[in-house]
């Protein structure tokens, strides 16, 4: 691994010091009930639970790198925070050998959205023999195993493990959940940005159209801002920020932003229905291929406006012409996140039921029961993304 990629590396990990999130709750709870809009309810509670919801955690993930979240599992979950994002050196396009490796030249872990996809694919897929599949973080593998090991046996009962089961049906509500996010995030042209100034957060800004004029960053106006902008516009100054609100309750400001994006997928679907058939079509098959496709489009996208993106120097005014030019995109990109991971989601689903949540007990298995080790082996020996 060249020393630009440990630098990398070394520097997503520096994200752990600042808030770090992909869309915000709002763009997540939304884009996650959209989502289900597209899907079969019986899938949905097959990968979750009976009754299931994508929408209720779908924002739990960027809780577990940050300790101070009541919902967050630093413990266990401490080490995710670079899963948010795939991000390279400056000026380089979408590397699949490097999103993929799960250590770094130094053996070091080194998580990233696409390698913790794949991971949790996995886990979700195999739930009952979690402790067979490959950990990205050996710490989380010691702690699932103490978690499931130290729940309650009952040997007069006639299921001894009825007490364990849960444990890991939880391992496979908790890797969709994670699959799910981490997928929204990557559809966020600042989560496929630059490492070296933290995908955005580092290029702060002076807001003309956020609330007060605020100090932000390049990051957090894709992330939240531009929302923010037009749901203050309906709520006026009952509106809070989602950047001020995670412990606060956003029911109506989520429904809100639901319907918005709702009805900006009906027009669009009414005025380019192909275009929308091809987002579909694009992860209803081979997982890894979807994945990848998305990275390497969003990286694209990213290296292909760098400037404009950026708007300026640091520390310079972004005004309203900003989200004239990008609030459309932004909402088109939570979209397209929606409509592609419900084939996602509905793919795992018939896998799982095929897998019925254990590895296979001989090979050869079939693409669909693939381990990480061989998704990740696969992906060297061929483009990851159909032309």
């Amino acid at each position: 691994m060249s020393s630009n990629i440990v630098k990398s590396v070394a520097s997503a990990l520096s994200l752990s010091a600042t808030i770090v999130v992909g869309w915000n709750q709002d763009s997540h709870t939304a884009g996650a009930r959209l989502t289900q809009s597209f899907m079969n309810q019986d899938d949905v509670d097959l990968l979750l639970a009976k009754h299931g919801d994508l929408a209720a955690f779908i924002a739990w993930p960027d809780a577990n790198h940050r300790p101070t979240e009541i919902i967050g599992q630093p413990d266990r979950y401490g080490w995710s925070m670079p899963s948010h994002f795939v991000n390279f050196p400056p000026g380089e396009s979408y590397d699949s050998k490097t999103s993929l490796a799960t250590k770094d030249a130094n053996g070091r872990m080194a998580p990233n959205a696409i390698n913790s996809m794949v991971h949790f694919r996995e886990k979700a897929l195999y739930y009952k023999d979690f402790d067979k599949i490959d950990y990205i973080s050996d710490n989380m593998k010691t702690l699932d195993k103490a978690l499931y090991e130290t729940s309650p046996l009952l040997p007069n009962m006639a299921d001894p493990l009825m007490l364990r089961r849960p444990v890991a049906d939880r391992f496979r509500r908790e890797s969709v959940f994670s699959v799910a996010h981490y997928f929204q995030d990557i559809h966020n042209p600042f989560h496929c940005a630059d490492a070296a100034d933290m995908g955005g957060f580092r290029h702060t800004k002076k807001c003309a159209f956020c609330n007060n004029g605020k100090q932000s960053n390049i990051h957090t106006i894709w992330d939240a801002d531009m929302f923010d902008y037009d749901l203050r516009k309906e709520f006026g100054d009952e509106y809070i920020d989602q950047m001020d609100g995670f412990e606060f309750g956003r029911q109506k400001f989520q429904d809100k932003f639901y319907s918005i994006l709702q009805n900006k997928y009906n027009a669009l679907e009414k005025e380019d229905s192909k275009k929308v058939e091809q987002w579909k079509q694009e992860c209803s098959g081979d997982f890894l291929e979807c994945i990848e496709l998305v990275g390497k489009e969003t990286r694209e996208f990213y290296l292909q406006n760098q400037g404009s993106l950026y708007d300026g120097e640091k520390d310079s005014t972004v005004d309203e012409t900003y989200l004239d030019k990008y609030k459309e995109v932004a909402y088109e990109q939570v979209i397209k996140s929606s409509v592609r991971l419900a084939s996602l989601l509905t793919r795992m689903a018939e896998e799982l039921r095929g897998t019925k949540g254990e590895m296979p007990k001989s090979a050869p298995m079939d693409a669909s029961e693939a381990s990480s080790s061989q998704l990740r082996s696969r992906s060297r020996s061929k483009s990851p993304v159909k032309k």
